[in-house]
């Protein structure tokens, strides 16, 4: 019920929610910030709807030349079935 954001890389850090559960069977709005570095001074912020649940700091870049060419979202840590569907997804170096 909490989202996570997970470097799939070696030791895979993850950087976790618990403040606020993934509202079900109704829309939402998602926004993610990423400050990308393989050191601890990365920073992983995330928004529910408008308001910030997650600012974690630490690793979310494997190596420090990594090209970043794929971004898996979606309901990956569970063996039970599951909907999820995206609209308006969107990728910027700006903010939104």
């Amino acid at each position: 019920g909490y989202p996570l954001v997970e470097l799939k890389f070696l030791d895979k850090p993850k950087h976790r929610q618990t403040v606020a559960a993934l509202p079900l069977r109704e829309w939402f709005e998602i926004k993610l910030h990423l400050v990308f570095s393989q050191q601890e001074d990365g920073l992983t912020e995330m928004w529910i709807d408008g308001t910030q649940v997650m600012s974690s700091p630490g690793r979310n870049l494997p190596l420090h030349d990594t090209l970043i060419h794929r971004l898996s979202v979606g309901i990956t840590a569970t063996d039970e079935p599951s909907v999820l569907y995206l609209d308006d997804f969107q990728l910027s170096s700006s903010p939104l």
